[in-house]
């Protein structure tokens, strides 16, 4: 189904009844960036006209972050999180093609897919990562339990201040109570470097390869052609590029996974075939 017409001070040379939907989305795009100046983020700002004309052509491209993307909260509805993607598309809208700083080399959707759902995850999730981690680690340390092992039981042997302890009390309330070792596949090892954890979850996206990688991750298993295909009409990125690119990006995340130590250790016993367990194993710890 085409996109109706709406009105444009910005000309195309687009014929755009001989080329598919999701084409005239990329190229319409890709058209009206094309207007903006490449002097500063702030001047590209001021044309606010092309920024609501490319979130009316991708309109669908939020509403699918907005479906992929798993929040913790039940208070968040799908449409709230429409809503913060395109409130943060608008925060982010400039970067896009902007060359003196960014690459201009990726397609809209790859450069903001990872970008926006970050944005959404710390936006609407009931359990922020900067507070929860830290937190779970101090009372950890006073009863000898690795972070991730707490349970809501624990807060009654530790000592923690009146703020600390409401912290520590919502952040299990946001989970139904639930024990994290039931949730939580990670364990400690002697000596271990955390960034190596962190690697697997960086926005160094820049390629076809990493994006493939990280839809891995989200996916928690290989990506098959029809999962590609979803990908190619979503992205705008060519389906034969993604299956060009998907062997060496399974080489590259096998790679992350085998030459960290940490994860290494709990992937042991896993087939060779990257299959990386049930949905509750990767939830976030």
């Amino acid at each position: 189904m085409k996109l109706p017409d709406i009105e444009s001070k910005y000309p195309t040379k687009l014929d755009k009844d001989k080329l598919s939907n999701t084409e005239w989305i990329k190229q319409r795009t890709l058209e009206l960036y094309s207007y903006l100046p490449q002097t500063s983020l702030e001047d590209r700002a001021k044309y606010t006209d092309i920024r609501d004309e490319v979130i009316f052509l991708n309109y669908n491209f939020f509403k699918y972050i907005a479906n992929t993307k798993y929040i913790v909260n039940t208070s968040i509805t799908n449409e709230d999180k429409v809503q913060s993607a395109i409130l943060h598309f608008c925060e982010h809208w400039t970067k896009f093609m902007f060359t003196p700083k960014y690459r201009n080399d990726l397609s809209f959707t790859s450069f903001f897919t990872l970008r926006i759902k970050e944005c959404i995850q710390r936006e609407c999730s009931d359990i922020k990562q900067s507070m929860r981690r830290p937190l779970l680690m101090k009372i950890g340390n006073q009863i000898n339990k690795y972070w991730s092992d707490v349970t809501y039981e624990d807060l009654k042997n530790v000592t923690l201040s009146p703020q600390e302890m409401k912290q520590a009390e919502s952040i299990f309330q946001a989970t139904n109570n639930v024990d994290l070792t039931t949730v939580c596949m990670y364990r400690p090892a002697n000596n271990i470097e955390y960034d190596k954890i962190e690697e697997l979850y960086t926005d160094e996206y820049d390629s076809i390869e990493d994006l493939l990688v990280h839809e891995m991750i989200e996916q928690e298993s290989k990506l098959e052609d029809s999962y590609l295909l979803k990908m190619a009409n979503m992205y705008t990125i060519p389906f034969e590029d993604l299956v060009k690119a998907r062997p060496n990006a399974e080489e590259k995340l096998k790679a992350k996974l085998t030459n960290s130590i940490y994860i290494a250790e709990n992937f042991r016993n896993y087939n060779e075939d990257m299959t990386y367990g049930s949905e509750n194993d990767m939830m976030e710890g």
